[in-house]
Parts: C-alpha cells; structure tokens; sequence
C-alpha cells in the first residue's frame, strides 16, 4: 500500500532547477503550481526561469517555495474577483 501511495506522490509532484542570479535553486511543487506559473510568465511576457527570479529578488524569505506558491494563488484569486465570481466551491 505504501509503495502505490508514493508513485501517486511522485506524478503529482515535480522538482526543477532554476538559475537565478548566479546559483542553482530547486524547487518542487505540485504540477498545477508549475502549470500556474507557467500561465503567468506567459501573461507576463517571460519565462517561469525569469518570473522566479523576479519574486526571488523582490524578497526571498525563510520559505520561498510557500511564498511562489501563495503568489499563485493570488493572482488566480485577483483573476475570480475580477470576474466577478463571488461564491467559490471547492
């Protein structure tokens, strides 16, 4: 039971290597945050390499990979409020 619980794991999470100013970051996140952050820097005109390091140099904190991921979050939320959804169901 374990061992099928862990590749459900493995294919939800991913893990990445991103160079940002001069260093190499791994990150891991589920597949919808990457999916997420790569919507955005499209959005954005540049790519999750360059997003991540523009939120890197705004102001890492103690945990960046929550702060990426609360930044996805909010800017899905901004999107609902801007379209006027006001009763979410999850």
């Amino acid at each position: 039971m374990a061992a099928k619980k862990k590749r459900v794991l493995e294919s939800v999470l991913s893990q990445r290597t991103l160079k940002t100013d001069g260093f190499r970051l791994k990150l891991v996140f589920e597949n919808s945050f990457w999916d997420g952050l790569e919507e955005i820097a499209e959005e954005m005109n540049c790519s999750v390499e360059e997003l991540v390091q523009r939120m890197y140099r705004w102001g890492a904190g103690d945990d960046f990979v929550s702060e990426v991921r609360v930044y996805v979050l909010r800017h899905y939320w901004r999107k609902l409020i801007d379209a006027g959804v006001t009763d979410v169901h999850i």
